[in-house]
């Protein structure tokens, strides 16, 4: 399978994902995701929000899939960053915004 293969697959993945009902969210899971924000790891902070706030296992897996790539290649490619930042990090913060109220979404988006 080429990058161009891998990425559509990833693209119609994150396109089937589904906002499963929101879970809770605590100050540790908030400093666990700027934690690893401030360390340059934006996938694993998506994780971290996608895995325990937001608790949307398809995403998980995807974003998951996501990291064993950037692993492979050392580095984030400009297509999965575009990927990342379009099908995961723009939803997130939607579902952030419709899920939680206003001070816990402004937290949320203030770790990344």
């Amino acid at each position: 399978m080429n990058r161009t293969d891998v990425a559509q697959t990833l693209l119609r993945i994150a396109r089937e994902l589904t906002r499963d009902a929101a879970g809770t969210v605590s100050d540790k899971d908030i400093a666990e995701i700027a934690d690893l924000t401030d360390g340059n790891d934006h996938a694993g902070a998506l994780l971290v929000l996608y895995e325990k706030v937001l608790k949307n296992r398809k995403a998980t897996n995807a974003l998951k899939a996501i990291i064993t790539l950037q692993d492979y290649f050392g580095h984030t490619p400009d297509e999965l960053y575009k990927l990342r930042f379009q099908e995961f990090y723009k939803p997130a913060m939607k579902a952030v915004e419709q899920k939680f109220d206003t001070a816990t979404a402004e937290r949320i988006h203030g770790a990344f």
